[in-house]
Parts: structure tokens; C-alpha cells; sequence
């Protein structure tokens, strides 16, 4: 959970630096996936739903 968390705050705060200045990892990141991500529910998120 937290490193999605993490990976999620990796991807949002790419967006704020200018497009010069962004990794190649950062440059092929896709608005689709980021959206599924947060779009999941705890019964999606393997981690978590064993948890639930």
C-alpha cells in the first residue's frame, strides 16, 4: 500500500516539473494507469484486501 502510495506521489509531482526536466521513466507515464490506480477499491489492491 505504501509503495503505491509512493508511486502515485512520484507520478504527481513529475507532472509539476518541466517536460526538459523529467526522466525518461517520467516522460512514459500514462494518465489510463493512473487513473485505474486511484480508481481501485481495497478489494482490488491485493495487499489490502487480505487485510480487509
Amino acid at each position: 500500500a505504501v509503495a503505491r502510495g509512493r508511486w502515485l506521489g512520484r507520478h504527481l509531482e513529475a507532472q509539476l516539473k518541466p517536460r526538459e526536466q523529467r526522466s525518461a521513466t517520467e516522460l512514459n507515464q500514462y494518465p489510463e494507469e493512473v487513473l485505474r490506480e486511484v480508481g481501485k477499491q481495497i478489494r482490488e489492491i491485493p495487499e489490502l484486501a487480505a487485510a480487509a
